[in-house]
């Protein structure tokens, strides 16, 4: 069975689509395009697609913007809840506030199986996977401080 490639006019219409939509950065190595593409089918050329990939991208660029432009991303309410909780967890576990970025990205990788960028971890974090997000900070946050109750309680305890 012979494998069919993308067409060249399939590469044009999916860089034109992901441009509109501001995937496409051209000083951002990889843009928001290729992290996509990567994330879907492993490769890092959108030249190298099959169609079949090439359908799987469009369906997946298509899933994160509805064509009359609303955004199906997080809202900012759910986004500022998140970083509360995270923030809450860094201090209870005495970590450092610069790591946030990176440990946000981590939480997001793990919880809503999305990969994350420090400068924006929530691009494309879809709305309805922020809210498992936050429910399992919460949980982490809540483990946390009976972590931390249990600890004071032993030190209190010993002296």
């Amino acid at each position: 069975m012979k494998v069919e490639m993308i067409r060249s006019w399939e590469i044009k219409s999916l860089y034109a689509m992901a441009a509109q939509l501001g995937l496409v950065n051209k000083t951002a190595d990889p843009d928001d395009l290729h992290i996509i593409v990567e994330q879907i089918t492993g490769k890092t050329s959108i030249k190298k697609l099959t169609r079949a990939e090439y359908f799987k991208v469009h369906h997946e660029i298509r899933n994160l913007f509805d064509p009359t432009g609303r955004d199906f991303r997080a809202d900012t309410e759910a986004i500022d809840k998140a970083w509360a909780l995270l923030y809450e967890l860094i201090r209870l576990t005495g970590g450092s506030k610069s790591d946030a970025g990176k440990r946000m990205c981590g939480a997001i990788k793990k919880i809503c199986k999305v990969d994350a960028h420090p400068h924006d971890p929530f691009r494309f974090v879809k709305e309805r996977d922020v809210h498992k997000l936050i429910e399992q900070l919460k949980r982490y946050v809540e483990s946390a401080g009976l972590a931390q109750e249990k600890k004071e309680g032993e030190v209190g305890g010993v002296g």
